[in-house]
């Protein structure tokens, strides 16, 4: 990867969603949404707000990482859509990238550990990883927080890496937490950055 690569990273699925740009390695700029994104139109606005303060132009961007996995459908659906709009545009790469796994990169442990990520009050999206992010096969689940509060009381988890919405929720369990807040298109775009994707990816959860 060129140390001057232009990465432009988007999570617009779980809470207010968030944007992140890269040059090379070095992070940019970031945006975290304090509501729900409802409109494409909403986001290529925060998008085109972001490039501009870092004073870059579109046509620099050579990478739209996204996220593919967690959250509402709704709004996986206009990250991607975005995503694939940018790419015809400004002819440059996508990858999709699956937030989950880019929580387990996120992490020291090397196994059985859980990932989680809070979409909303109620509805959290995780997986456990036995052997690290690469195992097969995998398979984020949707429960209720309940559902999931006793996921972990009735394993053998003892480290959970999770988003800023949950990190409080479970601070009360016998496990130690691992918050990585709220900007989780960084993640997405350190990930993409670090461990190339394709856009063979985009769809593979959805």
């Amino acid at each position: 990867m060129s140390s001057y690569q232009i990465t432009l990273a988007i999570e617009s699925a779980v809470g207010g969603g968030s944007l992140a740009v890269f040059r090379g390695e070095t992070l940019l700029a970031n945006w975290i949404g304090t509501r729900k994104v409802s409109r494409s139109e909403d986001l290529l606005l925060e998008i085109s707000n972001l490039i501009d303060s870092c004073s870059i132009d579109r046509n620099d961007i050579d990478l739209v990482a996204v996220a593919n996995d967690c959250g509402s459908r709704t709004g996986l659906r206009i990250g991607i859509s975005t995503a694939l709009g940018l790419k015809a545009a400004l002819n440059c790469r996508v990858a999709g990238v699956s937030l989950l796994k880019a929580m387990a990169s996120r992490t020291s442990n090397k196994s059985n550990y859980i990932c989680a990520a809070a979409s909303s009050e109620r509805h959290i999206f995780f997986h456990i990883f036995k052997n690290g992010p690469d195992e097969l096969p995998f398979q984020p689940r949707l429960v209720d927080i309940d559902q999931f509060l006793d996921e972990i009381r009735n394993s053998s988890i003892k480290h959970a890496v999770v988003n800023d919405l949950l990190s409080e929720r479970i601070q009360d369990l016998d496990i130690s937490v691992q918050n990585i807040g709220s900007n989780l298109a960084e993640i997405i775009g350190r990930t993409a950055i670090s461990e190339p994707l394709s856009d063979n990816d985009l769809f593979q959860y959805i």
